[in-house]
């Protein structure tokens, strides 16, 4: 028996989010293996590359706060310094939530390296100064 193109196929619609055009992308999957068969509606070669990206292998950055001790400020902002696999997030997420960092801490210095065994680095996106009075 012989399955017809439509049986073999199925299509998801996205919606790029490289440019501000916003393509609405249409993607043909196989229905058996996942392979990509076709994308329609791509403006550009961008979109066709973050679909498939986006369908195969799904990163994500983390962006979140570090709690900072001895610090003018109770928290810093953190980020990854590149995305990670989406399926990585929860192990990054879970490494942060444990970390506490003393003052001062600077603009881009790394917090955490390989956070839950993940290749990347969590930098810090704020400055954070000593505190020069003791907490009564």
């Amino acid at each position: 028996m012989n399955l017809s193109d439509q049986e073999k196929h199925i299509v998801e619609e996205l919606t790029c989010i490289v440019c501000p055009k916003s393509c609405v992308l249409r993607v043909e999957k196989d229905k058996i293996s996942g392979a990509i068969t076709a994308i329609h509606n791509a403006n550009c070669q961008r979109g066709t590359a973050w679909v498939t990206q986006e369908l195969l292998h799904p990163t994500r950055s983390v962006c979140s706060s570090v709690l900072v001790e001895n610090g003018t400020e109770p928290l810093t902002g953190v980020r990854t310094n590149q995305p990670v696999s989406r399926d990585d997030v929860f192990k990054v997420m879970e490494a942060i939530k444990s970390c506490r960092i003393s003052a001062p801490i600077a603009i881009g210095e790394i917090v955490l390296e390989n956070p839950g065994g993940v290749p990347c680095r969590v930098i810090a996106t704020r400055s954070v100064d000593l505190t020069l009075f003791a907490a009564d």
